[in-house]
This record gives C-alpha cells, sequence and structure tokens, in this order.
C-alpha cells in the first residue's frame, strides 16, 4: 500500500466519522431522553397508588413511595442524566427531570435548565419532547 492509498483511506475513514459520530450523538441523547419519559410515568403510576391506598388521599405522604432523599426510588435512568423530583402543589403534583451534563444538549429542550414535567392531570412539558 502506498502513501497515497493510505491517505486516501484515511481521509475516507474521517469523512465517515465526521458524519456518524453526530448522528450517534443524537441517537444516544434522544434514547437517554426516552428511558427517562419512562420514568416520569412510572413515577406517576406509583405516586398514583400510593394516593389511593393512603386514607387520608395525601400526595406528600405518596410521595415517600417515588422519592427519597433526591433519589428516585422507582427510575431505571442513570443518575448522571437526570435529577429527578416531585413538587407537591395544594391541587396535585408536578413530576420533573432535569437534564445533566450531556443530556443538556436535548435538542427538545429550549434551554439546558428546562426540565421535562409531567403533572396529575397528564399535562406533560415540553411537548415537543414527548412522542
Amino acid at each position: 500500500m502506498t502513501l497515497i492509498e493510505l491517505l486516501i483511506v484515511m481521509t475516507i475513514i474521517s469523512i465517515i466519522t465526521s458524519v456518524a459520530y453526530p448522528s450517534f450523538k443524537r441517537q444516544s441523547i434522544k434514547a437517554k431522553r426516552m428511558v427517562a419519559l419512562a420514568d416520569l410515568s412510572r413515577m406517576q403510576l406509583y405516586l398514583e397508588n400510593s394516593y389511593n391506598q393512603d386514607a387520608n388521599q395525601d400526595y406528600s405522604v405518596a410521595k415517600q413511595s417515588v422519592i427519597s432523599a433526591a433519589n428516585c426510588l422507582v427510575c431505571q435512568s442513570n443518575t448522571q442524566h437526570y435529577r429527578f423530583s416531585v413538587v407537591i402543589t395544594a391541587d396535585g403534583y408536578t413530576l420533573m427531570a432535569l437534564p445533566l451534563n450531556q443530556q443538556q444538549d436535548d435538542p427538545c429542550l429550549n434551554t439546558p435548565t428546562d426540565t421535562l414535567s409531567l403533572n396529575q392531570a397528564g399535562v406533560a412539558q415540553p411537548s415537543t419532547c414527548w412522542y
């Protein structure tokens, strides 16, 4: 193999890599987001189940079945990708997933500090992320 052939092969490999890596990164971010969305739905199911089993029907009591010391008890997402939280309000709750590290580059979010959220009425935000 001559030097010219080697340079041609290296050029082809670098072109393929420059096209494939961004696509891989985008799909990796999307896959991790889908796991987080499934976790939010799972959290909602556990929260509603605990709420219905509680005689006082108190979401703050039910919250303990899904979140303990800022750790999600029912989530499958890596803790380095999302931080989950539950905010209890007078009329319900909002489940949130704050993206961390590489997930902050998710194109469906408007800013890196946006969160994925789901409330007691099933309203999911931002809607562009839930498909």
